[in-house]
């Protein structure tokens, strides 16, 4: 087996493994598997008991799909190695997938055998200086994106004779070429035009942070606008720099175009920063979770009695969906980060519209 392909292999699954198996924990205390609960409620022993089998069996799992993926590994070229990490990968989300919705239901069965399970008073706390608050980085950081984009370009184009007329654009895990593509203004400057789709797309993931619906408990208003505000700072530099990674990375294959530099170095520095974004992303949500829910947290602190008892605007706990809410933006209930609420028209147009456009260009690259 390529010691690189295993490697790889270990550093992108086994954080990504970690992440799912433990996603319960790092959820809001008023969160059960998407259900809406007081923390009181998920505290008590039937949920403790759903969340500590649901990382049983995430743990089997994914440690199945990881050790069936080892095996493929010693079984394949290095061509088949790399389609391999992607069906690895998809299997553990689909995985993920079918086990959340199973616990989800197991969860809105057991909250209605929980006391203070019934319809409560609905209780919303809104800070209207919220917004007057530092929430996130500033934009104007992606000029550095967009800088190092626009010297790529200009480079490029200086060094455009010395690139060769058959263009290296794909890699093994062991530097051999394995897709070529015919020179052309198109494929030479192709890193250039998914660097200018990249950083709107991570422009754009700052601002829904900055701009996302804001969720406080009433009972601790300003210890949860503390941590609110904590939490999005922490992804906003985290998006900043994951856009900055990304950028760079665009930038060392238009270099390597014309250098011809060593395809192992090219290699090395394709894997290296996407093992760097999802580590870092493990962290930052084991530090912080939903909401900062993580950040100065205490196990033995009393329970808040805030329920958000809006289950009905949240299909499967997965997707949410109010007319009334003008909200462009919303926590994720399963995990950590932002969701769109998908009845709102400019939502799906914000969700479609970079997946289009990669697809586009990549399909005119050919």
């Amino acid at each position: 087996m390529n010691f690189a392909a295993a490697l790889v292999l270990t550093c992108l699954l086994v954080p990504i493994a970690l992440t799912l198996a433990f996603m319960p924990l790092f959820t809001r205390e008023t969160i059960s598997f998407g259900v809406s609960v007081s923390e009181e409620m998920n505290r008590s022993e039937p949920l403790n008991r759903l969340r500590r089998r649901f990382i049983r069996i995430s743990c089997i799992g994914y440690a199945l799909i990881f050790a069936a993926s080892l095996t493929g590994m010693t079984r394949l070229d290095m061509n088949g190695q790399g389609w391999l990490l992607t069906v690895c990968i998809t299997a553990m989300l689909v995985f993920h997938t079918f086990l959340y919705l199973r616990f989800h239901f197991m969860a809105k069965t057991i909250k209605e055998t929980l006391p203070q399970s019934s319809p409560q008073r609905q209780i919303v706390a809104v800070d209207t200086s919220f917004r007057n608050t530092k929430l996130v980085l500033s934009n104007l950081w992606f000029l550095i994106h967009a800088a190092i984009a626009g010297i790529s370009a200009v480079w490029t184009l200086t060094y455009y004779d010395r690139i060769p007329d058959t263009l290296a654009m794909k890699f093994d895990f062991a530097g051999n070429v394995t897709q070529t593509a015919a020179k052309s203004y198109l494929n030479v400057f192709l890193p250039n035009i998914l660097q200018v789709i990249m950083i709107l797309v991570f422009l754009m993931i700052n601002w829904s942070i900055g701009n996302s619906k804001q969720q406080l408990d009433p009972n601790r208003p300003e210890q949860s606008k503390a941590r609110n505000t904590i939490f999005r700072r922490r992804w906003s530099l985290f998006s900043i720099m994951s856009g900055l990674l990304i950028v760079l990375l665009f930038s060392c294959i238009q270099v390597n175009m014309a250098l011809q530099l060593d395809p192992n170095l090219l290699t090395v520095v394709s894997l290296i920063i996407p093992v760097v974004i999802v580590v870092a992303a493990l962290g930052l949500t084991i530090t912080t979770g939903q909401g900062g829910s993580r950040i100065g947290r205490t196990p033995d602190a009393s329970p808040s009695t805030y329920h958000p008892n809006d289950d009905r605007h949240w299909k499967l706990g997965l997707f949410y969906f109010n007319r009334q809410d003008p909200s462009l933006f919303v926590e994720k209930r399963m995990g950590v980060g932002w969701t769109i609420n998908h009845a709102h028209p400019l939502g799906w147009l914000i969700l479609l519209a970079p997946i289009v456009l990669i697809v586009l260009v990549t399909l005119l690259a050919r």
